[in-house]
């Protein structure tokens, strides 16, 4: 039996009906826009650091961004316990069981009031008798006749610990006066012009003025520690590309 002319329409009709439907839907698939993927976010940082390496956070910060690392970057007293990914610090801690890069090297520099003029140079054998309270006048040392303020940094300190071996073992003077950060050593200093202090370099250089400067000192009074980063958690390869950078500009905050 031969299709007929109507059915032959009808089936054309449907066909074209099908194909027109097709197309449009393929051209709206096509349209339509791709969302676009989700940023990764860049790698984080919890930096932690001492009072001492305030200097550094700008520094830090470009280094964070040429490295593309975001950091937190808190403070911590001496003797804190550290928690985050990496630990600042200004002297060896001796803890083996961390690795630890050293970025630069800062000498330690007592600090005194600058009408305070002295004749003969501080040595060891001087803060040894200071900090046991054996000597307790500048005078002793061709200054005036004014008693002398030792201050003391926190437990931990490189300086503490520095100290610590010289007046061992005798007990600290009753009169030392503890001082918990650089800015209250600066503090201190420019206000009572007995004070002794200590400050790392690049602070005796930041707050350089005509109220703080370096009493004379002998040879033998260099000191001298490194400033280490621990890497507390697991290393990772932004990580040491961070503390390349800050290694690089260490030596200048």
């Amino acid at each position: 039996m031969k299709p007929t002319w109507s059915f032959l329409a009808r089936t054309a009709l449907l066909l074209g009906l099908g194909l027109g439907l097709y197309t449009c839907t393929s051209s709206t698939a096509s349209t339509t826009p791709t969302p676009p993927p989700t940023p990764t976010p860049p790698p984080a940082l919890l930096v932690q650091r001492v009072p001492e390496l305030a200097p550094w956070d700008a520094m830090l910060h470009v280094c964070a961004a040429q490295t593309g690392v975001v950091i937190d970057l808190v403070e911590i007293p001496w003797g804190a316990t550290p928690t985050g990914d990496v630990w600042l610090t200004w002297g060896s801690q001796d803890i083996p069981h961390l690795s630890a890069y050293r970025l630069a090297q800062w000498n330690a520099v007592p600090v005194v009031h600058a009408t305070l003029e002295l004749e003969e140079p501080l040595d060891r054998s001087h803060l040894a008798a200071m900090y046991r309270g054996n000597l307790r006048s500048w005078k002793d040392l061709g200054g005036p006749d004014r008693s002398l303020l030792p201050l003391l940094p926190p437990p931990g300190h490189p300086v503490y610990r520095y100290l610590e071996s010289l007046v061992a073992p005798f007990p600290w003077v009753p009169d030392v006066r503890w001082a918990p950060s650089p800015q209250h050593t600066v503090q201190t200093v420019q206000k009572d012009p007995n004070a002794l202090g200590w400050l790392p370099q690049p602070w005796l250089e930041g707050n350089a003025s005509a109220s703080i400067h370096p009493p004379p000192l002998t040879e033998d009074m260099d000191m001298e520690w490194p400033v280490l980063a621990y890497v507390l958690h697991r290393e990772t390869p932004v990580m040491v590309s961070f503390l390349g950078c800050v290694h690089r500009h260490g030596e200048r905050p």
